[in-house]
């Protein structure tokens, strides 16, 4: 006995699905032939993926649905008329990218003036004025760090050199004056243990600080470097440049961030040398 001397719902049935099963899946093909005004099985490939798009887009068959509805139609075409249909639904995927979150400049000094602790505050600053990743800003050396040139070397994890970057002279100042109070540090940044910075530490007193701000968004650490790709880019800085400045090759990486300047013009800031950010530091 062949495929087509059984009703499709029989074909269903003998399949081990239930009687339930079977009646949905009769009910999703029927649907469409009505829709087509046709018989079904001719139907081409490109014809019942449209159909299908149409249908769940139109909120016909939820989404939660959507695996039953390509089975259904995988086994009407392909098991029952012996088709060799593709029928591989995806959900249009969303084509506008998300704008990573970031701090306009007032709400970057609204951050930094509920900061206590002159370490944690350096650590930010220094964060956000270079672009620094949380991994990278705990993991700087002493010996990667150049008091005369101010600047500090940055190595990937085979010891290889991936950019040099000039420490603004506010942070350059402060870091020569916490050095004279402790020679033997490994890390530029330790606790009073002398121990380095750890990441999850970092994210503790990020939250703390964030939550007095009462700034209604959601960010992570992230969000200084996130600011300071923002704000060059609005500054008008070189994408080639600024990409060297970040360590990273793929010019795609800024497609996530937006490439043209605010509407409003106070919450654009040209760099400065972070004094401001750093005005209750002694």
């Amino acid at each position: 006995m062949n495929n087509q001397e059984l009703s499709f719902t029989q074909f269903v049935l003998s399949k081990g699905h239930t009687l339930c099963t079977a009646n949905k899946f009769k009910i999703f093909i029927t649907d469409y032939a009505a829709t087509i005004g046709g018989l079904p099985q001719n139907a081409d490939e490109e014809s019942v993926l449209t159909y299908m798009v149409v249908m769940l887009t139109k909120g016909d068959f939820h989404l939660n649905k959507k695996g039953s509805f390509v089975k259904a139609f995988d086994m009407f075409f392909n098991q029952y008329h012996n088709r060799n249909l593709k029928i591989c639904f995806k959900t249009p995927k969303n084509t506008e990218t998300k704008i990573p979150d970031y701090f306009i400049y007032p709400e970057l000094l609204l951050f930094f003036s509920k900061m206590e602790d002159d370490m944690y505050k350096m650590i930010f600053a220094l964060m956000y004025l270079l672009g620094l990743k949380p991994g990278e800003v705990v993991n700087i050396e002493i010996k990667h760090y150049n008091e005369k040139l101010k600047s500090i070397l940055f190595v990937n994890k085979i010891g290889v050199l991936s950019r040099k970057l000039n420490i603004p002279n506010p942070i350059a100042l402060l870091i020569k004056k916490d050095r004279k109070r402790s020679l033997n540090k490994k890390y530029l940044f330790e606790d009073k243990h002398q121990e380095k910075i750890s990441v999850k530490l970092l994210e503790q007193h990020f939250k703390t600080i964030f939550k007095k701000t009462h700034i209604l968004k959601k960010v992570t650490l992230q969000v200084f470097r996130n600011s300071y790709i923002e704000h060059q880019i609005e500054s008008g800085m070189d994408k080639k440049i600024l990409l060297s400045l970040l360590g990273v090759n793929n010019l795609r990486y800024l497609s996530y961030y937006r490439l043209k300047a605010l509407n409003n013009i106070n919450t654009i800031r040209v760099f400065t040398d972070g004094a401001d950010l750093l005005d209750t530091i002694h």
